[in-house]
């Protein structure tokens, strides 16, 4: 495993003008921090504090199966992803940055994204992909439990 690549550090004032900016871009735009599951809002005084649960936006009640942002988080690089919430396909970016504050750096990441209606077909090929890397996984998961098996009971004979 490589070195984590070092975040882009962006002062509360750059970090704003990107987030308005971003915001003309994509149809949404926000800071999250993925470690309290909590999106960052800068407020009128350009303080950073907490505002709702990150994962509301994806009307669930806990932390994303697949989060992006925690990925970017740890990895140091940005993430990307596709989900479907009902009929709308959401492409998903996330990248890890910093904001410096009165000598004080706040880890977090910036997501954007895109939303678009999913047609029947687009629909059905996702969810086979979904599917097929689910499949994939367990698959793996059962052939490393038998190698387990097998030399528990080699060591047994």
């Amino acid at each position: 495993m490589g070195a984590q690549a070092e975040a882009d550090r962006y002062t509360v004032d750059e970090i704003a003008v990107i987030l308005d900016y971003l915001g003309g871009v994509f149809d949404e735009v926000r800071l999250v921090d993925p470690v309290a599951c909590k999106e960052l809002i800068i407020d009128r005084s350009g303080r950073i504090v907490y505002g709702q649960d990150c994962y509301s936006k994806w009307f669930d009640c806990d932390r994303c199966d697949n989060c992006i942002s925690e990925q970017a988080l740890i990895s140091g690089e940005k993430r990307e992803k596709f989900e479907i919430l009902g009929d709308t396909l959401y492409w998903v970016a996330a990248k890890p940055i910093s904001i410096c504050q009165n000598d004080k750096e706040t880890p977090c990441v910036l997501e954007s994204l895109i939303s678009s209606s999913v047609p029947d077909y687009a629909r059905r090929v996702i969810a086979k992909s979904n599917w097929m890397k689910s499949k994939t996984r367990s698959r793996n998961r059962l052939r490393k439990r038998r190698r387990r098996c097998l030399q528990l009971q080699s060591g047994f004979n």
